[in-house]
């Protein structure tokens, strides 16, 4: 848990870029600001960094294709039980290749009928033939979600897609149209002339889809039960299996059924591949039963003449037939949005991960689960994800359990376990911040949602108090949520850091929030807050947490301009941070104190400060603090006329930026000796 960030990130290449000018204190590149501020405010602050690449998984009977460090392929391997369509699938293959006018294809369908699936086998088919050189990438867009978070915002499926391509997209404004156009840039950029797939699946409309349109040159598919309005599109319907079809594949899941009980096998299922494989199980093992038996049970489900409650009627029969306890397990299973690991489904349920990997097999086997590639598989288990038909069934079944409440205990601290991970992984620097990022990305949609759940009920609800209290503080959260949003998740933590009567907490918790209102421009209730916090670390005689409320205040202070003040509150900070030996700590205060004295126009003493916080960056190994004191200090000599030696350090600061991968930091350098040269 961090405790009061807001100063202990000051001065480090991965703290978050404010789209306010004030944040720019906040930074330890303010004095670079001062030289090319514009500049880098036009860049939109943002920084880039490769990750580890998704792979393929699986084995069916099309081939899937893996991925490669330059060919990232994200799109699951197709279901080995994916049968007929042979035409449908002909003519979306013809579409996607070379030369041909549509770029874009819309696979329309009923739900049930087979539309990701068939985008896999497509995908996979050209990605064997040597297409899409540049790599293949899918999203669930989470359209026809029956649950609370519904359809995936544009913002949350663009930072995840820009993640699957490598590339961890930085902080952005908190107006939401003004992020989601800062990101659209970002992967127009990405995805400009490249021979790349994007699957958009399960989309709602034209209109969910049109923000993640790539770039020229690039080709997609897009996934709906409703026609898509994009322009240029071509739209390709996809039916119920046809009867030839669907014997096909009767005949290979209960190959002993005779032609009267598949015949009314289709019937039962409408033609719908994914009834038929979830019934397969209980026609298999029909323990003495008659198939027509167990057909007739099914048949049976009628929905009161709704298509739609028919077919989930049917799916839940088929659950059922796991039994009482692992139907529960299933079920709890419904409340991740967009897909979990292994190990989430472990942690909910409270048992080894071994133990929830044997279940989740059979799950897979019942048809009840699907496997979803994801690069982070070897640390945390296999991924699935529930069909949106099954997810309802799912939920209905947990709405209706009276004992239902550990699961839902349990998928919250699997929520808060995956953001501790991903904040852990974040909190690392170096290669962890996109890594970390990016499972951030993968899990948010599911974080968000044990927010809201776990923000309700917090100060009634130990579990609840638990999570709330937790899961605002974890690293990489200001790169995902806008501002606005931050504040409710530390707003609504405080309640149940109250009940849990976890006073860190409750300090860490108004340190973040004083920090987060500061941004926002509430400087009133930021110093109120802030001030709490340090009376509470005082209370508990918490030195960090004391150091890090000072630093915190001398920020604010800085913010409103009152420097005297500010250098007060630095310097209680340092003599703390001093006293413990917290060398990160001293070089952050001597980072800040060399900004505010270059604010001053004291520039040997700010040079004096930052030169001493590049030294122990330096003891440290911190290659962070390093390139970026490396970068002021150079900003400040230029200042200072002196431009052979700022250009000596820019370069230095060029090279740690690489080494670290870091483009934006190596952006902002290439700014800044751009400006030398034109001064030389």
């Amino acid at each position: 848990m961090a405790v009061g960030d807001g100063a202990e990130s000051a001065g480090l290449v991965d703290a978050v870029l404010s789209w306010l000018s004030a944040a720019w204190l906040n930074q330890g590149f303010t004095i670079f600001g001062l030289v090319v501020a514009a500049i880098v405010i036009a860049t939109g602050g943002r920084i880039w960094r490769n990750i580890a690449k998704s792979r393929g998984s699986q084995t069916t009977a099309t081939e899937a294709v893996k991925g490669s460090a330059g060919r990232p392929i994200t799109v699951p391997a197709p279901n080995p039980n994916y049968t007929g369509r042979a035409e449908k699938l002909d003519q979306l293959a013809d579409a996607l290749r070379s030369g041909h006018a549509a770029s874009i294809i819309g696979i329309e369908g009923m739900g049930c009928v087979g539309k990701t699936g068939t985008a896999q086998v497509v995908a996979h088919r050209l990605l064997g033939e040597g297409r899409f050189a540049d790599g293949a990438v899918m999203i669930d867009l989470q359209g026809f979600s029956e649950s609370g978070a519904g359809p995936l915002p544009a913002r949350d499926a663009l930072n995840a897609l820009l993640s699957q391509l490598g590339e961890t997209a930085r902080a952005l404004p908190d107006d939401p149209a003004q992020a989601e156009a800062a990101l659209r840039a970002l992967w127009l950029k990405a995805t400009s002339g490249k021979d790349i797939l994007v699957i958009l699946d399960n989309a709602r409309d034209g209109d969910q889809a049109r923000p993640l349109l790539p770039g020229e040159g690039a080709s997609v598919l897009v996934t709906s039960r409703n026609p898509v309005d994009l322009p240029g599109v071509e739209q390709v319907r996809i039916d119920r299996l046809g009867e030839t079809d669907a014997r096909v594949l009767m005949d290979v899941l209960v190959p002993d059924l005779g032609g009267a009980d598949v015949k009314t096998w289709l019937e039962v299922a409408d033609g719908l591949p994914l009834l038929i494989e979830v019934m397969e199980y209980p026609l298999r093992h029909r323990a003495g039963r008659s198939a027509a038996s167990v057909l007739a049970d099914y048949a049976a489900l009628d929905g009161g003449g709704d298509r739609l409650a028919q077919v989930q009627a049917r799916l839940a029969l088929s659950v059922d037939a796991l039994g009482p306890e692992e139907a529960a397990r299933w079920a709890g299973l419904s409340q991740f949005e967009g897909g979990f690991h292994a190990q989430s489904a472990a942690t909910m349920w409270g048992v080894e991960r071994a133990t929830a990997e044997a279940l989740l097999e059979i799950f897979h086997h019942r048809s009840l689960i699907i496997p979803v590639d994801s690069p982070f598989a070897e640390d945390h288990g296999a991924r699935w994800r529930l069909h949106d038909h099954l997810r309802a069934v799912g939920r209905a079944r947990l709405a209706a359990d009276p004992d239902a409440k550990p699961l839902r205990d349990g998928w919250l601290r699997a929520a808060l376990e995956m953001m501790g991970i991903a904040g852990d992984q974040y909190d690392s620097h170096g290669d962890g911040i996109a890594a970390g990022l990016a499972l951030l990305d993968q899990e948010l949609a599911t974080i968000r949602a044990a927010a809201e759940v776990a923000g309700a009920s917090a100060a009634v609800d130990d579990a609840a108090a638990d999570v709330a209290m937790r899961l605002p503080n974890f690293g990489g959260l200001d790169l995902r949520l806008a501002l606005s949003e931050r504040i409710r998740w530390l707003e609504a933590g405080l309640p149940g850091a109250r009940r849990r009567g976890e006073k860190t907490a409750e300090a860490a918790l108004l340190g973040n929030l004083g920090h987060r209102l500061r941004l926002s421009g509430d400087l009133e209730r930021a110093e109120e807050t802030l001030l709490k916090s340090l009376t509470l670390n005082e209370e508990m005689g918490l030195k960090q947490g004391i150091s890090a409320s000072y630093g915190n205040l001398g920020l604010l202070y800085h913010t409103r301009g009152e420097l005297g003040r500010s250098e007060e509150m630095y310097l209680k900070g340092l003599a703390i941070d001093i006293e413990m030996g917290r060398k990160e700590g001293i070089a952050v205060k001597y980072g800040n104190l060399g900004i505010l004295h270059c604010a001053r126009g004291e520039l040997d003493r700010a040079g004096e400060m930052l030169l001493k916080a590049l030294k122990l960056d330096e003891e440290m190994g911190r290659k962070e603090g390093m390139a970026e004191n490396s970068l002021n200090i150079a900003a400040l000599r230029f200042d200072q006329y002196r431009p052979a030696e700022a250009l000596q350090l820019a370069e230095r600061a060029r090279a740690l930026f690489s080494e670290m991968g870091a483009k934006q930091g190596i952006e902002r350098v290439d700014m800044l000796i751009a400006t030398i040269n034109a001064r030389l």
